[in-house]
């Protein structure tokens, strides 16, 4: 899996198809990309992650310090399905998705993964996997981070 993780004052989503909009105040906003390899063990990883990103130092305390966590600034989560994150341009001006898992395989990952971080009981908010959306954030920082995991 690999995630861009935004630190935001806001984030907000609209999914085209639904005319549905959510919006989360300040916290990350999450790209979450699936690989075609997690399809095996991508549940697993899972469990992993959802305790890193609770416990994850990367967000600026109040001495502006990258020292704060989610729950040091009270923060929210808003996760957006990206099949992009492992898009390819190796070979002439096209990009290659054949590194990204299939939507049929990579959708359920997405649910648990979201599934999950709600059962912990952070605020979280989400697009819609597989549909156009309108992603706005307010970033802060900038503070991005790639994540492989």
């Amino acid at each position: 899996m690999r995630l861009v993780v935004q630190a935001v004052e806001k984030a907000e989503v609209f999914i085209q198809d639904t005319g549905e909009k959510n919006t989360i105040g300040k916290g990350i906003l999450v790209y979450f990309g699936v690989h075609r390899d997690d399809v095996v063990d991508g549940k697993s990883k899972i469990d992993t992650l959802i305790r890193k990103i609770g416990s994850m130092r990367w967000l600026k305390n109040t001495e502006g310090r990258l020292d704060a966590t989610l729950a040091d600034i009270g923060g929210q989560i808003m996760v957006i399905s990206n099949f992009t994150l492992y898009a390819s341009n190796e070979k002439g001006s096209k990009m290659s998705f054949s590194q990204s898992a299939t939507a049929v395989d990579a959708e359920p990952i997405y649910d648990y993964f979201v599934s999950e971080l709600k059962n912990t009981g952070w605020i979280v908010q989400t697009g819609k996997f597989g549909a156009m959306m309108e992603v706005s954030a307010t970033t802060l920082g900038p503070i991005n981070y790639v994540w492989d995991v």
